[in-house]
């Protein structure tokens, strides 16, 4: 498939989603939440939701799923009811799933005019930023898994648009021993990334991978014009969605399970929350990350 450079203000102004889609539903009545402070940076106090289903045993540990909501990294919030036909679900499958805040880099920059965007590095700032809560997130988690009753060996990561560029971008910095992960204990890795709609912001010599990534989900429509199913190059940066990552892991036999919407544009990042797509998920994690299996799987939608 050919790579396409995209402008970058078509890309800034793009860069949000849309939800037209998804419905909002209540919890279901069976889960049990808990809201946690995890950390505090300065004067943002960023808390997480703690779901678990009540047909489990309280004492049973169970494995975790993290959630990065969606909003350009300029608006959003961890409980947008819209999300709580996944949360169901995957906490009916007997997994934890925690929903947390992070900074939101680009929210005083989305204010001004576009022209005072014309590179990408306040989206990597904003990434970034992103990523390093999410470590925390996962540190804090770590560090009081008795508390929450959490395997932390079987600790995943998920997200929508901006969410699933940050599931990426920290599975890469991590697998690449980037100092920003050096706050996870040392060999630790996630046991799965699942990403709606998501992408890896690298330098110009794009991606690569000092030890292998954890198995993946990619769930993304080959039309996005928002974020790029394939590739989109800039000056010094390339940005690489989910059919451009599908490939590395193809040919370095990485596990990765590819959905590709056919015509689909980026309302698949809220698509992929909703009934349709959840039986596929739930597969998902059970095989590639309970029962680790180590195949490369593409399907057409």
């Amino acid at each position: 498939m050919k790579q396409k450079t995209t402008p970058i203000l078509f890309f800034i102004f793009f860069f949000n989603v849309h939800f037209s889609l998804a419905q909002e539903i209540p919890l279901s009545e069976h889960i049990i939440k808990k809201t946690i402070i995890y950390d505090i940076k300065g004067k943002d106090t960023l808390r997480m939701d703690v779901m678990r289903s009540n047909k489990y045993e309280n004492n049973h540990r169970q494995p975790c799923l993290f959630f990065m909501f969606p909003g350009s990294f300029a608006k959003g919030v961890r409980n947008d009811p819209r999300f709580n036909t996944y949360f169901n679900r995957m906490t009916e499958e007997g997994i934890t799933v925690i929903s947390i805040d992070y900074r939101l880099g680009m929210a005083d920059t989305w204010k001004i005019p576009f022209t005072n965007w014309s590179n990408p590095i306040g989206y990597i700032s904003a990434i970034n930023t992103a990523v390093e809560d999410l470590y925390s997130a996962t540190l804090y988690t770590i560090n009081n898994k008795d508390k929450l009753y959490i395997d932390s060996e079987l600790i995943m990561i998920s997200g929508s648009s901006a969410g699933a560029v940050t599931s990426l971008q920290a599975d890469w910095l991590l697998n690449n021993r980037k100092s920003l992960s050096n706050v996870l204990p040392s060999g630790f890795r996630y046991k799965g990334v699942l990403s709606f709609a998501g992408a890896v912001f690298t330098d110009f010599f794009g991606i690569k991978y000092s030890t292998p990534p954890s198995p993946t989900l990619f769930i993304h429509g080959n039309k996005d014009k928002i974020v790029p199913y394939n590739q989109w190059n800039f000056i010094l940066a390339k940005f690489s969605g989910s059919y451009s990552l599908a490939n590395i892991f193809k040919k370095n036999k990485y596990p990765y399970y590819l959905i590709t919407v056919e015509n689909g544009t980026h309302s698949v990042s809220a698509d992929a929350m909703t009934a349709v797509y959840m039986d596929r998920i739930a597969n998902f994690i059970k095989n590639f990350v309970i029962n680790k299996t180590t195949s490369c799987i593409e399907e057409s939608m």
